[in-house]
């Protein structure tokens, strides 16, 4: 390629074209010399800087906006595929929920007033221990992983699994009664945490025997839960993987996250 652009050069200089006229004159003798081959080949550059800046822009935005934007599956198609196709390295029970962060750009800790409105930008987020647990091991772990949650029928919970499809996660969604977990979260202009609320309900009230049979089916080597999930969803868990049943052995490992 060197050599023909120097040749192309040459000519230029020896035909004296100047100024804009250089540009078309170098790229018509370039594809005359290539047979068409540097044509196809910018072409290729094109779409391909194209390609690049959209997946980058892309990214960029999910960032910003987790709501409008999300980046490319990080698993391959068949990540998402049901509980009871295959045993998990990893499985983690507990709750996925909509968080909602509402930022309060005037207000500060100390003039807080209460039992009024306030101007404020909200963000809305996939999140949940249980969920976050899950989604950063899949990340950084080489077993597979796998989430055990509930989630009710409502926009949200749609919303949810479209999301978990879209990020390339593993969930294994068992009957839950009630409305999909929420987490409202207010912070002041400083972005400092003013006051939450959580509302797990449909976490506290996972029913005992979808938790052995998704424990039995994912026959996991570590098995995680957060603090959201009731005593009695603790109690089942202890003794599923305490017991001699097949595919989970005593010597299996318990992880337990925090609220």
């Amino acid at each position: 390629m060197e050599i023909v652009i120097e040749e192309a050069v040459r000519q230029c200089n020896n035909q004296g074209i100047i100024g804009k006229d250089i540009t078309p004159f170098l790229l018509r003798r370039v594809v005359d010399a290539t047979k068409g081959r540097s044509l196809t080949a910018n072409i290729g550059l094109i779409e391909d800087n194209a390609r690049v800046g959209a997946e980058i822009a892309v990214a960029l935005a999910s960032l910003d906006n987790a709501t409008s934007f999300r980046p490319a599956n990080v698993k391959s198609s068949d990540a998402t595929k049901s509980a009871t196709d295959s045993p998990a390295g990893v499985i983690v029970i507990g709750s996925m929920a909509v968080d909602l962060t509402c930022t309060l750009p005037t207000v500060s800790s100390q003039n807080m007033q209460l039992h009024t409105s306030h101007p404020a930008k909200m963000h809305t987020s996939a999140g949940g221990v249980a969920h976050n647990v899950a989604l950063a091991t899949s990340y950084a772990s080489s077993n597979s992983v796998r989430l055990i949650t509930a989630l009710g029928s409502d926009p949200e919970g749609s919303w949810l699994r479209e999301y978990s499809k879209d990020v390339g996660l593993d969930v294994g969604f068992i009957t839950g009664d009630g409305e999909t977990a929420r987490y409202v979260a207010l912070h002041d202009k400083a972005g400092e945490l003013i006051t939450a609320a959580a509302d797990m309900r449909i976490i506290e009230n996972l029913k005992e025997a979808d938790i052995r049979r998704e424990i039995r089916r994912g026959r996991p080597k570590f098995l995680a839960f957060d603090g959201n999930i009731s005593s009695k969803s603790v109690k089942t868990i202890l003794e599923e993987c305490g017991s001699n049943i097949k595919g989970i052995s005593q010597e299996k490992q318990l992880l337990m996250s925090p609220v």
